[in-house]
């Protein structure tokens, strides 16, 4: 049973979500000559072939997909159903609808979470190929998820009610922005999210790599040295770093420290630069004290074994 039917017995059906719709010109979809029509569109309720539902859940979809006000023609909407915050993730389903006289599909993109002010809550590229192809005049329901990095509030603090999801009309690959673990947004207090958000925005990675930049390095008391760095992720693929080795090298090129890092399950969206803290211990340290000013970042073609250096959220 999907996420939003486990809190409904008993409970009045409604929508929770608002609508926010798009023309259909502004949206990278194919085009086919239809007759002009100036009447307004009431969609049909579809389903993806490949959902497997309860007749008490087509109900409901039924029900709300009645209650849906007409689009005019040309157009694409996302109306919203229902949000459910779950542990790791948070689940918003929609009516996706499409007003056109022909079945569409949709192409990869960014989709906002606002909130009724349009203040924007989260950001997340979906592959809406995934919807498979929408009939003319329908409406079909979706589950989208959205996970801790996505959002820019804490899960907690999402509404729900009055929220929408919206259309980022921006092609995903012209888009870089920030992506904060869960534990740096909280530490991080807000002015500083939003100029590490503006400098990422302002200068964006080389396309279809993996990089990095260095924010910060210093030494601690016992010599071992910190270093926090922006890694980057250039290419248009969600990634999942499980070892990575890092050099750090001063401004003539001479290596400072190199080590490689166990990271478990790093996750980076695609276009995302993300945040993160790692400690080189003396033993990896290629030169002691050194001039900081300067330094880079790089990765190391391989890893560098070694059972004291350690990545730390910071």
């Amino acid at each position: 049973m999907l996420p939003f039917f486990k809190n409904k017995k008993n409970k009045p059906i409604e929508r929770k979500g608002k609508e926010r719709s798009v023309s259909s010109d502004d949206l990278n979809i194919e085009k086919q000559a239809t007759p002009n029509r100036n009447e307004p569109v009431q969609t049909k309720l579809s389903f993806h072939p490949q959902w497997k539902l309860q007749d008490e859940e087509k109900y409901v979809y039924q029900f709300m997909s009645n209650d849906l006000p007409a689009l005019q023609p040309n157009q694409i909407s996302m109306a919203g159903i229902d949000l459910q915050v779950n542990r790791k993730d948070v689940g918003v389903t929609a009516f996706v609808r499409n007003s056109l006289a022909y079945d569409i599909g949709l192409p990869k993109m960014g989709v906002y979470l606002l909130d009724k002010d349009e203040n924007q809550l989260g950001h997340r590229v979906f592959d809406l190929a995934r919807l498979g192809r929408l009939p003319a005049e329908s409406d079909r329901p979706w589950l989208f998820t959205f996970r801790d990095a996505d959002l820019n509030v804490p899960k907690d603090e999402l509404p729900s009610s009055g929220w929408a999801l919206a259309f980022d009309l921006k092609k995903p690959e012209e888009k870089h922005t920030l992506e904060l673990h869960p534990e740096w947004r909280q530490k991080l207090i807000r002015p500083h999210q939003r100029k590490l958000k503006e400098f990422v925005e302002e200068n964006p990675p080389a396309k279809n790599q993996i990089s990095f930049t260095g924010l910060n390095a210093e030494y601690k008391e016992n010599g071992d040295l910190n270093v926090m760095l922006l890694i980057h992720n250039g290419t248009s693929k969600d990634l999942v770093i499980k070892e990575l080795p890092i050099r750090i090298v001063d401004r003539e090129g001479n290596i400072i420290a190199e080590a490689g890092f166990s990271m478990e399950e790093f996750p980076i969206g695609a276009h995302r630069s993300k945040p993160w803290s790692f400690s080189f211990t003396k033993r990896v340290q290629h030169i002691e004290n050194a001039d900081l000013t300067g330094f880079r970042v790089t990765a190391v073609p391989q890893k560098t074994a070694d059972a004291e250096a350690k990545a730390e959220e910071e």
